[in-house]
């Protein structure tokens, strides 16, 4: 096996000092959650070596220079790695005229490492070095009022930009458009491509500037924060490519290479995985308060506001894991800075803006404040503050009984926010309806809320969260008398949960056993967390979807509000550790939830009493007000990867670079003719010697 080495792109006569020494090192980084490949080797280059690298040095303290390393192991000439010396980084032996550097991976480190806290404006296409970029494209997007009947979107065309536009521009800014971007997640056709970022000055309408700042450091965490990411340096191409996904994206099923029985492989569990405590939320909420535009309710775990759960079980460790972020994902927060000053106006008058309800003159207003006509989307400015409830304007566009919007400064203007919307299918911010019926209020960002953070986090969490907190009058659960519960097609079937004393409670007595419902009683209008957790039997012809389970909400007159559909149920589907779920409703004096399970073709259902739930034995039914709710979150054991196989082995050049060439693909081995699978954590690759120290990640 030989080696040799160009400097930009001369071939080095003087082979350095440690060329034969190599080490390769693919590495899962914790704190940037990439999956990178590295040079972990020094180099002492002398001859001409040392007067490339000092002849660069004399022009410049900052210069870079381009390496590429090859190897012959009588095959030809192979490019093994290229990277790039940062001049700044050598150190000079000026008697023994040595060189002593590290090579710098020429995609991550070098251009993106280095670079990643530097600010950038989208709308300016030039990269940090004044290079020539394509700008950010940003999305025109309509927001609308929550307690508007209807949700009409009055507030048309506010400039955001997707979060894939963010990566797209921010790597390009970085690399002088020398790295290029791709996300399944994020882009095109993928489950986050309508996720916008926007400037609170954009939401309340004093910029209609689209020119968001951000860096690669703020955009990449706070994304995490809500999407749980990570990524990969793709060098299979031309140019390097940074591929941005879900963290389970880069854990695939699928195998690379098998080592057969290495010597003294050591299994251990990753204790810095372990975690007591799991706080979500942003830092920046409003409370809530109807006559703030604040309409949102305070609900637990169900928005956005600071909350800490308990991860279940016994692992010794105070360990918090921490997903606050600094960006605006808060429904009240969106509705403030949107809404702003807003009304209707109540006569015409030329030249005038009139709203006899107003208080113009309270000191919020100034002149030369922009006015939008949110009716017909015109948009003028104030001239002057005639009284309280008249403005003077530059221009005459409004009549009576046209809603406007002043343009007033909010406490967001400062702040960046996420925000959940339709596009591209509509260029509209989402509009949840779970709490309409009864509170008469869209939500904004229902899929950034704590509920669906938790849910993006399973497999960064080792066992399920909760929060545990006494039960209240308002609390039950039913459980099963018999062992099983029958039921067969066709009909919508309420189940009749009836055990509410041996494995279950009704404190309040508020659940009725013989039509399953339970009935929220007077003063007990609020939040509740209903679920249904169960274990069955099912039959029905060969793979057939038999039945649905839904939670069902309904009024005191039996008219159904709303309902979650919470399992399917299909003959030849096995049941992984338990069936069901549980949604958040707001309910009124009165209404009432059931669990019901509605036919799709012949078949019988059989609920076992005794269930697979490791936190409650016995399949139940469960009713709880949020504000004493025992909140938890069922994770799948199958997701975490906590476990550490490690071990040194013999690898040759064709097994690493089908081992490099799929980082995300499992890595098997065999011990006593069993067979272990992993992913890899490390694996330092000394390249003459053909040695491996391998360490891999499981989740058993």
């Amino acid at each position: 096996m030989t080696y040799r080495i160009y400097l930009d792109n001369v071939l080095i006569n003087d082979e350095p000092i440690g060329l034969n020494d190599i080490e390769i090192t693919i590495e899962r980084d914790a704190d940037i959650k990439g999956l990178l490949v590295k040079f972990t080797s020094e180099l002492d280059f002398i001859g001409d070596g040392y007067d490339a690298i000092k002849a660069k040095l004399d022009i410049s303290v900052t210069s870079t220079i381009e390496v590429l390393i090859q190897y012959n192991d009588g095959a030809g000439w192979m490019d093994l790695f290229e990277g790039l010396i940062f001049v700044s980084d050598v150190t000079f032996n000026l008697f023994k005229r040595i060189a002593t550097t590290s090579i710098e991976d020429r995609s991550w480190s070098a251009l993106i490492n280095n670079n990643k806290s530097i600010n950038a404006e989208l709308a300016v296409g030039l990269s940090k070095n004044a290079t020539t970029i394509t700008a950010g494209t940003n999305v025109n997007i309509d927001f609308y009022d929550p307690t508007d009947a209807i949700g009409t979107y009055k507030y048309a065309d506010l400039p955001c930009y997707t979060v894939d536009e963010c990566f797209r521009f921010i790597i390009d800014f970085m690399t002088d458009g020398r790295v290029d971007y791709e996300s399944s997640f994020f882009g095109s056709g993928g489950a986050g491509e309508g996720f916008v970022v926007v400037e609170g000055q954009v939401l309340s309408g004093t910029s209609s500037d689209a020119g968001l700042i951000l860096n690669f450091k703020d955009l990449f965490l706070e994304v995490d924060y809500r999407f749980n990411i990570s990524f990969r340096i793709d060098t299979s191409g031309v140019t390097p490519k940074v591929i941005i996904e879900p963290v389970n994206d880069f854990y695939l099923d699928v195998d690379s290479v098998t080592l057969n029985d290495p010597k003294d492989p050591i299994q251990e569990f990753d204790r810095s995985r372990l975690y007591s405590v799991v706080e979500f939320g942003g830092d920046t909420v409003v409370d809530y308060n109807t006559l703030d535009n604040a309409n949102y309710p305070s609900i637990p775990f169900y928005a956005h506001r600071q909350e800490s759960y308990h991860v279940l079980g016994e692992s010794n460790i105070d360990n918090t894991l921490t997903l606050v972020g600094r960006w605006v994902v808060d429904s009240n927060a969106i509705e403030q800075a949107v809404i702003g000053t807003s009304g209707t106006t109540t006569s015409t008058s030329s030249g005038k803006l009139v709203d006899s309800g107003a208080s113009f003159n309270n000191g919020d207003i100034e002149v030369g404040m922009k006015v939008y006509n949110l009716t017909d989307g015109t948009s003028t400015f104030i001239d002057a503050i005639d009284s309280g409830t008249q403005l003077d304007l530059a221009v005459d566009i409004f009549t009576s009984g046209e809603d406007y919007k002043i343009a007033s400064r909010t406490d967001f203007d400062s702040n960046t926010f996420i925000v959940q919307t339709d596009s591209p299918t509509n260029a509209r911010a989402t509009k949840n309806d779970d709490f309409q019926p009864n509170l008469g209020v869209y939500l904004y960002n229902v899929l950034l809320n704590n509920f669906n953070v938790s849910v993006n986090y399973f497999a960064g969490i080792h066992d399920s969260i909760a929060s545990f907190l006494d039960n209240d009058t308002e609390n039950m659960r039913a459980a099963i008398t018999g062992g099983s519960l029958t039921y067969s097609s066709f009909a919508t079937d309420v189940i009749l949960w009836d055990d509410t004393t041996t494995n279950g409670y009704d404190t309040g007595g508020n659940y009725t056993s013989a039509n399953g419902r339970y009935t929220v009683p007077v003063g007990g209008a609020g939040a509740y967390v209903v679920s249904s957790i169960f274990d069955y039997e099912l039959t029905g012809a060969p793979l057939t979807q038999i039945a649905e389970v839904y939670l069902r909400q309904y009024n005191s007159g039996g008219t159904l509000l709303r309902e979650v559909k919470i399992e399917t149920l299909q003959t030849g589907v096995p049941i992984f550790v338990f069936a069901g779920g549980s949604a958040t409703f707001y309910a009124n004096d009165g209404d009432y939830f059931t669990s019901e399970v509605d036919w799709d073709a012949a078949g019988t259902v059989i609920f076992l009493q005794a269930s697979g739930w490791a936190l409650n034995p016995f399949s139940s039914f469960s009713v709880a007000q949020v504000a004493s709710a025992p909140i938890a979150q069922i994770y799948n054991p199958s997701d975490f990867r906590g476990f550490v196989y490690s071990f040194d082995y013999p690898v040759t050049q064709t097994e690493f670079d089908t081992i490099n060439n799929n980082l995300s693909s499992r890595l098997n081995f065999t011990v006593r003719g069993d067979v272990y699978k992993g992913w890899i954590d490390r694996f330092i690759y000394r390249h003459k010697k053909k040695l491996a120290t391998i360490k891999l990640l499981s989740n058993k």
